[in-house]
Formats: structure tokens, C-alpha cells, sequence
């Protein structure tokens, strides 16, 4: 990044640090997260921007692909070039993520393709873990759950132990109240 991004950073970073507090801000901007909302959107959030993407398969073997990239409309002009170059030179058909995407996803689909061979996939990682973590499956697995409940109206029994969510929550009715009252201002 040049002076100018990394300058336009650290100001938007202030700013939101001046609005929301140093801990609600580590939560927005310091985590990566990728969201599939069922069946066909993909919501990436990267500290480099947010990509959103839609999967409309078109026929056995082809899927289209539409993406997004979002910023802020009030976002600096430089950070606004930086993002657009971003979404082509990363995100773009000929950019660094995409293609090798595209590709595993093709050998996939010739994979699946050889049915006599292997009759399923395995997504197997993390399964029976007491808590998810950034590399397993789960939400491979949790996908194709959902899918198989769509087409044959059985659901399918979770796997595991359930996992502790209470780190989303606030700790204290404290920490309830400054949240709320700073969304507020």
C-alpha cells in the first residue's frame, strides 16, 4: 500500500475507534470473515475490502459468478482507487484469488464427475472438534445438510458436541450497556 492508503487507513481506523471504542473496533476491522448465506451468497470481509458473490448454477458443469466489492461512500479518494485496483488485481477474473479458485473448483466438478470412482467428498476436517476453528469444515457440512433437507425434507442430526458461543456475547451487563449506548450516537 502506498502512503496515501496506509495514511486514508489509519484515519478511517481513528475515526472509528473515536465513534465505537478500541474493542468494538478490533471486532469490525482486525477479523477475517467469510459468510455463505444459504443457498447462493458468499459475504467476504477481508481487511482489504468486502466482496460480495452470487453462485447461480447454469447447468451441471457451469456456474455463474457475479461479485461485488463494497467500501464506503464517504471512503478517501485514494482509498476508493485502491479498493477498485483491489477488486481487479485480487478478486477480478485475472487476478491473484480468483483463478487458482476457479480452478480447484473445476477439478472438483471433474472429480464429482467421476461418480464410479468415489462416490462422495470428504469434508471431514474439524468434525467432532469441540469448537470450530478458521481451517475445518464445518460450514461445508453444515451447507450440504441444509441442502440435503431442501431436496428430500429430512434433516439431518447436528454432529458433535454443540459449541460455546457465549464469547458473542458481552461479558457483563456493562459491557451491554456501552455497546448499546454507543450505537446510539
Amino acid at each position: 500500500m502506498s502512503e496515501d492508503i496506509l495514511a486514508a487507513t489509519a484515519q478511517r481506523r481513528a475515526e472509528t475507534v473515536a465513534r465505537w471504542g478500541e474493542a468494538h473496533t478490533m471486532r469490525m476491522l482486525n477479523t477475517t470473515r467469510n459468510l455463505i448465506l444459504f443457498p447462493n451468497m458468499a459475504l467476504i470481509d477481508l481487511n482489504f475490502g468486502i466482496q460480495v458473490r452470487t453462485m447461480y448454477p447454469t447447468a451441471p458443469d457451469r456456474t455463474e459468478i457475479t461479485g461485488w466489492q463494497l467500501m464506503p461512500k464517504d471512503a478517501p479518494d485514494p482509498l476508493k482507487a485502491y479498493r477498485i485496483d483491489n477488486a481487479l488485481t485480487f478478486w477480478g477474473p485475472a487476478g491473484l484469488a480468483t483463478p487458482d479458485d476457479v480452478e480447484g473448483l473445476e477439478q472438483c466438478q471433474r472429480g464429482f464427475s467421476s461418480l464410479n470412482e468415489v462416490q462422495w467428498s470428504d469434508i471431514s476436517r474439524g468434525m467432532g472438534a469441540e469448537r470450530p476453528t478458521a481451517v475445518d469444515e464445518l460450514q461445508m457440512r453444515s451447507f450440504w445438510r441444509q441442502w440435503n433437507e431442501c431436496i428430500t425434507g429430512e434433516k439431518a442430526s447436528p454432529e458433535g458436541p454443540r459449541y460455546d458461543t457465549s464469547y458473542l456475547t458481552p461479558a457483563t451487563p456493562d459491557a451491554a450497556l456501552q455497546t448499546t449506548s454507543r450505537s446510539r450516537s
